[in-house]
This record gives structure tokens, C-alpha cells and sequence, in this order.
């Protein structure tokens, strides 16, 4: 094993590898397709620990296992148009579901009152923290936990705010709870739904939160569907789901 490390950093940062200009090397001997740190730990090998990345004038610290979007250029395409589908004003309290790394409330930092962002993973609760105090942002809170414990907890709060919540989800979309409560809390008149394989689960989300029925809270109707070409050469892509009511 310590042949193929050093293999590597050979390859990489020495031989034929070298004209990829790769900045950070890390290893991982993962015996799943798929492992967080805590199932098999990142080993940095060579180069920098972390890559600094710039996005629509932020600055973004990555480090393996942290979700980041591959294709900048068009992210900045993608998250202008989430802020102008949201259309923000000085009052308005910025509800990020699934928040990750922080990435849509630091942005849109400069265009709310306040941003509260909640997300499962406490490695990426830590790195949203820290990148506010990066790019100096002082008006996020990022809440660690299931979104469908901490969002009654937090609506609560909200109520009589002008709120506008901005959902992008794993693949496989929201919880029913999670989009009950959403329903139910009155405050949320916007949402934005964020969608890299929108005729999965997430299509079935966005029925949820148009469903007839008043038991659930006024039901949203969709303004409209903005595709986004993340991925080029490929059949996948990103959608923006505006939704108001």
C-alpha cells in the first residue's frame, strides 16, 4: 500500500501526472463504493490540505467529503438565478434545507436579513461555520441535526417573518415530514426546490407541496422550471423549481 501512495505521488506531482496540475492529493482505501471520513479517514499524501475556490465573490475552503459544484462557471449561473427567482429584500429570513457546506446562505448573506441553515452532517455544519468567518459573514446560523427535527423547532421562531426557503437535496429529495412542515408553517411563501435528477423523487416532492388540501396549509403552485446545463456532455442537469403561494 505504501508503493501505490507513493506511486501516486509520483505520477502526480512528478512524472506524467504532472500536466493535470493537481494542487491537493489525498488517499482513501474505502472498501465500500462509497465511505464518509468517519467510515474510512481521507489521508493527505502531498500538495495543499485543501483547495480555495472562488465563487461569485466568496471564497470556499474545500476538503474531501465536503459537497462542492465541479462545474463553477455554471454554479454561478445557477445560484444567480436562485437569488433572482427568490427576489430577497432587506426583511426577508433566508431558510436553507439541506445547507451542506453553507454555500447559498453565505452567498445570498448580502441580500437577507438573516439566513438560518440546517444540515445533518456536523463535518459540514464546522466547514459552513468557518467559511462564514472567512468571507466575514455575520447574519447565518447553521443548526447541525434531521431537518425533519430542527424545521418545527425553528418555524416556530419565524412566525409573521417573511420567509423564503431554498431546498437542495440528495437525490433522493425531502422527507414527507419535511414537507409537511414546510406546508404548515404559514411565514414560508417562497420556495425554491433545487433538483439534479428532477424526475426522480424530487418531482414527487414538488406534487407534495402543490397538493390540494387545506389540513396541510395553502398549497404552492409552481411559477416556473429553469434548467441548468451543470453537467455538459451528459444527459444530467441541474433544475430550479420556483414555487409561491
Amino acid at each position: 500500500m505504501d508503493d501505490i501512495k507513493q506511486n501516486c505521488i509520483d505520477f502526480f506531482f512528478k512524472g506524467p501526472g504532472n500536466e493535470f496540475n493537481v494542487k491537493s492529493l489525498y488517499f482513501q482505501d474505502c472498501p465500500l463504493s462509497v465511505c464518509l471520513h468517519g467510515q474510512a479517514p481521507y489521508e493527505h499524501l502531498h500538495g495543499d490540505t485543501a483547495i480555495m475556490e472562488t465563487l461569485l465573490g466568496c471564497t470556499f475552503r474545500i476538503v474531501p467529503g465536503n459537497f462542492f459544484q465541479v462545474n463553477v462557471a455554471a454554479a454561478e449561473i445557477m445560484y444567480e438565478q436562485i437569488r433572482q427567482e427568490a427576489g430577497f429584500t432587506k426583511d426577508s429570513i433566508l431558510l436553507d434545507l439541506c445547507c451542506g457546506t453553507g454555500i447559498v446562505s453565505i452567498i445570498m448573506s448580502p441580500h437577507v436579513k438573516k439566513s438560518i441553515g440546517i444540515e445533518l452532517l456536523q463535518s459540514s455544519i464546522d466547514t459552513a461555520k468557518q467559511t462564514a468567518q472567512l468571507n466575514g459573514v455575520t447574519n447565518v446560523e447553521f443548526i447541525q441535526g434531521k431537518v425533519e427535527r430542527k424545521l418545527r423547532l425553528v418555524t416556530h421562531n419565524l412566525k409573521g417573518a417573511e420567509v423564503i426557503a431554498i431546498v437542495n437535496p440528495s437525490r433522493g429529495g425531502l422527507g414527507r415530514v419535511v414537507l409537511d412542515e414546510i406546508r404548515r408553517c404559514k411565514s414560508i411563501r417562497k420556495v425554491i426546490y433545487v433538483s439534479c435528477k428532477p424526475m426522480g423523487r424530487p418531482l414527487f416532492n414538488i406534487m407534495r407541496l402543490c397538493q390540494s388540501g387545506e389540513t396541510l396549509g395553502k398549497p404552492f403552485l409552481v411559477n416556473r422550471a429553469i434548467a441548468i446545463d451543470m453537467f455538459p456532455h451528459t444527459r444530467h442537469y441541474e433544475v430550479i423549481f420556483s414555487l409561491q403561494r
